[in-house]
C-alpha cells in the first residue's frame, strides 16, 4: 500500500515480485530536490552606516540635481549620486544565503554544543571517568543555556508608536511621507532601500520634491518607476500548477511616495463628486471589510426575519485575474467621464502604459516583459483605479450589489418567480458588462446560496456565461464563513479547529518556556 497526501506527485506505479512471498510496490515520484542557490553579492552594511557622514555627503552632492530640468536626466543623476555616496561612505558586506535557523541558537550556544559533542567523542574513545565527567559537565551547561534562551521574553507583537502631527507645509509633508515607510519594506527594482530613505529623509527631500514636480509638469514617470519585480507565492492546492501561485509585485519606493500624493488628490476629488458608488467598501476611507459585512448581513437578516419562511438568494461572483485584465484605454475613458482631464489624465495615462515586469525567484530573475493591461499591482494608485473602473457596475443591475474591490456579491429577497427572473436577468446583464469591459467571470467559482431558516430551500436554476451555478450551504466571504441560516455555528467550529491546531503547535514547541512566553504566544497566535 502506498499512502501519499499529494497524489499528483506520483507519476507511475507498478507491482513487482518481491524477495519473499510478498509482492513489492514500485512508484516513481516527481520530486525536485534542487534548490536555487542565490549568488553571493556585495551589499551595503546599513547597521554600520555612518549616517551623519552620509547625510553630509548627500547634502553636498544633491545640489547638482536641482539644476537639471529634464525628468529622466534628473532621476538618473539623483540615483547615480545616491549610489556613489553610499559606496563611498557605507561599508560593504558579503551577502549570505538565508538559512532557517532557530532564533535562540546564537554563536555562543552553538560553540557550547560543539564543545559538548567533542567531549562526547573523546569519552567514547578513552572510556575514562574523567572524560565522562567533563562531557556531563558540558552537557549540563549546554542544556541550561538552551533553557535560558527559550525563557527569554519574546518581542512585542504590537509595538507602541507615537502619533505624529501632520503640518500643512509641503516639505514637512514629504518628510512625513518618507518617515512612515517601514524600514523593512521590500526594495524595489531601482534598488533604493527604505532604510536609506528614512535615515536621510531631510537631506533627500529637496531633490525628491524637485523630481516629483518635474514628473507632474512633464506628465511622465522615470522608467525605473514603471518596472515591477514579481515574486510567486504558492497558494493552497497543487504546487506543480503554475497558475496556483499568487504574484507579489514590488515597485519603486520612491515612485510610491509620489503615487501617495496623487492618490490623496484623486481620492478627494472622487469623494467630493461622489463618483464612486456607496456599495464599494474596498480601499476607501472609513470603509472596510467590517462595514461591508455589517451592512450585508443586516440586510439579509432583516429580509429573512420578516417571517420564518423568508428567502434571500445571494450570488457570489468571482472574477478571473480582475486586476490584470483592466484595459488601459477604457479605464482612461472612465476617468475622463468622472471629470479627470488635462495634465492629470495625461500623467495617469503615462503611469499605466509602457510598464514592464520581471520574475524574481531564488536569487535569479527573468527577462523583463511588457505589461499591456491591468492596474499596477503593488502600487498605491492601483486599487483606487480599479474602483473607478468597476464604479459603473451597480448601475447595470436592479438587485442589491455589494463590492469589496474585486469581491462582488448580488442578492435579492425572493418571494415569487418574478424575483427569480429579475435576478437571472441581472446575472445576464453582469455577464454582458464583463464582455464589454474586457473582464471575465470564473463560472466554476461563482456560487449561489439560498439564505433562509425554512426547512425546505428554494433552489431555482441560475446561469451565468452558459454555466449553471452550484448551490452551497456555506460560503467564505471576506474571511467570514456564512451559513445559509445565518447562524454562526459553522464559523465558530472552523475558527475553533484553527485555534486548536495553532495551540497544539505552540504547546509542542514551547514546552521549556516560561508562562510569560507562553501567554505572549497565545495572545499573538491563538487568540486572534
Amino acid at each position: 500500500m502506498l499512502l501519499c497526501d499529494t497524489p499528483n506527485l506520483v507519476s507511475s506505479s507498478e507491482v513487482i515480485a518481491g524477495v519473499s512471498d510478498h509482492d513489492a510496490l514500485l512508484a516513481e515520484l516527481r520530486v525536485d530536490s534542487r534548490r536555487p542557490t542565490p549568488l553571493p553579492a556585495m551589499l551595503p552594511n546599513w547597521r554600520r552606516a555612518p549616517w551623519p557622514k552620509l547625510n553630509d555627503r548627500l547634502a553636498e552632492e544633491m545640489h547638482a540635481v536641482l539644476q537639471i530640468n529634464n525628468l529622466n536626466d534628473a532621476w538618473t543623476a539623483w540615483k547615480t549620486t545616491l549610489v556613489g555616496c553610499v559606496s563611498e561612505c557605507v561599508p560593504s558586506r558579503k551577502s549570505r544565503p538565508k538559512r532557517r535557523l532557530l532564533p535562540w541558537l546564537d554563536k555562543k550556544l552553538k560553540k557550547m554544543i560543539k564543545i559538548k559533542d567533542e567531549l562526547f567523542a573523546k569519552w567514547q574513545v578513552e572510556k575514562t571517568l574523567e572524560s565522562r565527567n567533563l562531557f556531563e559537565t558540558a552537557r549540563r551547561a549546554s542544556q541550561g543555556a538552551v533553557r535560558s534562551r527559550l525563557s527569554l521574553p519574546a518581542p512585542r507583537a504590537f509595538p507602541r508608536r507615537k502619533a505624529k502631527r501632520v503640518e500643512n507645509h509641503g516639505e514637512r509633508r514629504r518628510q512625513l511621507a518618507i518617515h512612515v515607510l517601514d524600514a523593512k519594506s521590500a526594495t524595489g527594482p531601482d534598488d533604493v532601500p527604505a532604510v536609506l530613505l528614512k535615515r536621510c529623509a531631510k537631506t533627500l527631500c529637496p531633490s525628491l520634491a524637485h523630481i516629483f514636480n518635474l514628473s507632474l509638469r512633464a506628465c511622465d514617470l522615470p522608467t525605473d518607476w514603471k518596472c515591477a519585480a514579481v515574486t510567486p507565492i504558492p497558494k493552497d492546492g497543487e504546487k506543480s500548477d503554475l497558475r496556483n501561485n499568487r504574484p507579489i509585485s514590488v515597485t519603486s519606493l520612491v515612485g510610491k511616495l509620489l503615487e501617495k500624493h496623487v492618490r490623496n488628490q484623486l481620492a478627494g476629488f472622487l469623494d467630493t463628486n461622489k463618483a464612486l458608488p456607496d456599495n464599494q467598501h474596498g480601499f476607501r476611507e472609513r470603509r472596510s471589510c467590517t462595514t461591508m459585512l455589517l451592512r450585508t448581513l443586516d440586510s439579509w437578516t432583516a429580509a429573512i426575519d420578516k417571517n420564518s419562511g423568508g428567502h434571500v438568494h445571494a450570488i457570489f461572483l468571482d472574477w478571473a485575474n480582475a486586476f490584470d485584465k483592466v484595459p488601459h484605454q477604457r479605464l482612461l475613458s472612465k476617468l475622463q467621464h468622472h471629470g479627470i482631464d488635462g495634465a492629470a489624465l495625461e500623467w495617469l495615462k503615462n503611469f499605466l502604459v509602457g510598464r514592464s515586469q520581471f520574475v524574481r525567484f531564488g536569487g535569479a530573475r527573468s527577462e523583463p516583459c511588457v505589461v499591456s493591461s491591468g492596474v499596477v499591482q503593488g502600487s498605491v494608485l492601483g486599487p483606487l483605479l480599479f474602483n473607478v473602473y468597476v464604479s459603473d457596475l451597480p448601475a447595470v443591475v436592479k438587485t442589491n450589489l455589494v463590492q469589496y474591490a474585486d469581491d462582488c456579491t448580488i442578492f435579492r429577497e425572493v418571494t415569487s418567480q418574478d424575483d427569480v427572473d429579475e435576478l437571472q436577468e441581472d446575472l445576464a446583464l453582469i455577464d454582458i458588462w464583463c464582455v464589454n469591459n474586457g473582464m471575465q467571470l470564473n463560472a466554476k467559482k461563482c456560487v449561489a446560496m439560498d439564505l433562509s431558516r425554512a426547512r425546505q430551500p428554494r433552489l431555482p436554476q441560475y446561469m451565468i456565461g452558459g454555466a449553471v451555478l452550484e448551490y452551497v450551504s456555506t460560503q467564505r466571504l471576506l474571511g467570514v464563513h456564512i451559513a445559509r441560516d445565518l447562524r454562526w455555528n459553522h464559523h465558530v467550529d472552523v475558527q475553533r479547529k484553527k485555534a486548536a491546531q495553532t495551540l497544539g503547535f505552540a504547546a509542542r514547541n514551547l514546552r521549556g518556556c516560561t508562562q510569560r512566553v507562553k501567554r505572549m504566544a497565545y495572545l499573538t497566535l491563538v487568540k486572534p
